[in-house]
């Protein structure tokens, strides 16, 4: 039984962390949460693929898994546009971009 508890008890304690986190990223990117990037995610990236698109493989799987990191990560940097951007962002842009053209590369 104190097994159990103290499973319970580090839950509670990963999901108290989580909400001072997302308290802390709130107060950085501002309100809702990371800049509401998450709720323009899918708007993106209909307006990129309008006809859909089709996965085949692990390859396409590994692309398009990219492309919607990307996606995210722009989506950060141009909702903190007038305060400058957000440099974690571009910097990530830069690796994921490198690792698409790889892929792309060996597709």
């Amino acid at each position: 039984m104190e097994a159990k508890k103290k499973s319970e008890d580090r839950v509670t304690e990963i999901m108290k962390e989580n909400i001072e986190i997302r308290e802390e990223r709130n107060s950085g990117y501002g309100e809702p949460v990371y800049g509401g990037c998450y709720k323009q995610h899918g708007h993106v990236m209909e307006a990129l693929f309008p006809s859909g698109f089709e996965v085949n493989n692990a390859q396409d799987m590994s692309r398009f898994a990219i492309v919607d990191t990307l996606v995210g990560k722009l989506t950060r940097y141009a909702n903190n546009f007038v305060d400058g951007g957000h440099q974690d962002s571009l910097k990530d842009i830069q690796v994921y971009a490198a690792m698409l053209q790889e892929l792309d590369e060996i597709a």
